[in-house]
């Protein structure tokens, strides 16, 4: 069938009638499956990914959707469900990651599902994002710094709503919260008659805002910590009992901080030979 033989309204028209009977319950699903057909066949989108789906019999997580009639056939649900991903649509390549993990399909592949999760996580799917958070979370053994990755797919997950992202993300990352020694430092040194360092006073800001300890206040390198979506906090080379972690960068001004205090600090030579060695040896 041409794509042209329905205008545009037709074609919306024919979609909504078949997601009409597919979802009521004394719906047409034979009447249904017809519009639908006809709607992804003259290309709307939304259609492909439902006709897709319909032949995955499955729903958009990827669990089993008995309601639906028919045998399974996730060859030709691939198929359309590539169709409607490329034209955009982030769902139907994390339908098609869900099928490759499948134990039942023929072709059952972990490469193609991840290679798949990649692209709906990556076209703004939340629960692609989340899955893919907690794929790269399982495989980090080899590589500890991929936490980094993780935190990074679990706030977009979290930003778009996906409340289940919100308890993971806390496991890896903590949020900012005030360090009351920086606080109390700043209110100390700013009733102080002699000139204190920049240097000093900018590593302490870092902390109050941050939460961070004396000893990575002036031991971290913001530069190196910063991962735009987070810092890594590790500072185990200068100080063995210290432990590493990150710490989220949500709001504007924190981001704000962390800028102005990595350009600071690229002023200064930052060496244990550098204005800061005395301070560094203090912990």
């Amino acid at each position: 069938m041409q794509d042209n033989i329905f205008t545009r309204e037709e074609i919306l028209l024919l979609a909504r009638c078949a997601r009409v009977l597919m979802h009521c319950p004394d719906g047409d699903k034979q009447e249904a499956k017809r519009f639908l057909l006809l709607a992804a066949e003259a290309g709307d989108r939304d259609s492909q990914l439902h006709w897709g789906l319909w032949l995955a019999r499955m729903d958009t997580s990827g669990k089993r959707n008995n309601l639906l009639p028919g045998t399974v056939n996730y060859k030709k649900a691939i198929a359309w469900l590539s169709r409607a991903g490329e034209q955009g649509s982030a769902q139907a390549w994390y339908a098609i990651s869900r099928i490759y993990l499948k134990p039942e399909f023929s072709q059952r592949s972990l490469e193609d599902a991840y290679r798949y999760l990649v692209m709906a996580a990556e076209g703004g799917d939340c629960m692609a994002q989340q899955a893919l958070g907690n794929w790269i979370w399982r495989t980090r053994k080899d590589d500890p710094s991929k936490d980094v990755q993780v935190v990074y797919w679990f706030r977009k997950a979290e930003a778009q709503g996906c409340v289940s992202a919100a308890p993971l993300l806390q496991k890896i990352a903590s949020r900012a919260t005030p360090a009351t020694w920086a606080l109390a430092a700043q209110r100390q040194l700013a009733n102080q008659a002699f000139k204190v360092p920049q240097v000093l006073m900018a590593r302490i800001a870092l902390a109050a805002r941050f939460g961070l300890s004396i000893p990575e206040a002036l031991m971290i390198d913001p530069a190196r910590a910063d991962r735009c979506h987070c810092m890594v906090i590790d500072i185990r080379d200068s100080y063995a009992r210290a432990r590493r972690r990150l710490i989220l960068v949500q709001t504007p001004e924190e981001r704000r901080l962390l800028d102005d205090t990595i350009l600071l600090l690229d002023r200064f030579d930052c060496s244990a030979s550098g204005p800061e060695g005395n301070f560094r040896q203090r912990p």
